[in-house]
């Protein structure tokens, strides 16, 4: 393994565990949408980077590790609710809700 692989890897992981710790201290109606881009940018990107190695053969280091960064973003965003479930969401309050009264 090259640095660059193991640097990138540790980036997906920091990246997707920002992006999860974030979900579970907000509001899941403002995070979920977060959530999803994430996942889909990772499964995207993960899916181009195996295209360009495997189908026109590119090998270079940077394809390799944008590989590494997007799986590893993938893994976390995936594994880490597993471990650590996301909060239940309130749900929907209506506007004159008594703990809605003291916003203005």
């Amino acid at each position: 393994m090259t640095k660059l692989t193991i640097w990138t890897g540790l980036l997906g992981l920091l990246i997707g565990f920002v992006i999860s710790a974030y979900a579970h201290g907000g509001n899941g109606f403002e995070s979920g949408p977060l959530i999803l881009l994430g996942l889909a940018v990772s499964a995207l990107g993960g899916v181009g980077s195996a295209l360009l190695i495997f189908v026109w053969g590119n090998r270079s280091h940077v394809i390799s590790g944008m590989g590494v960064c997007f799986a590893a973003m993938l893994i976390t965003l995936v594994v880490v609710p597993m471990v650590w479930p996301y909060p239940e969401s309130p749900g929907p309050a209506p506007l004159n809700s008594p703990s809605s009264a003291g916003r203005k």
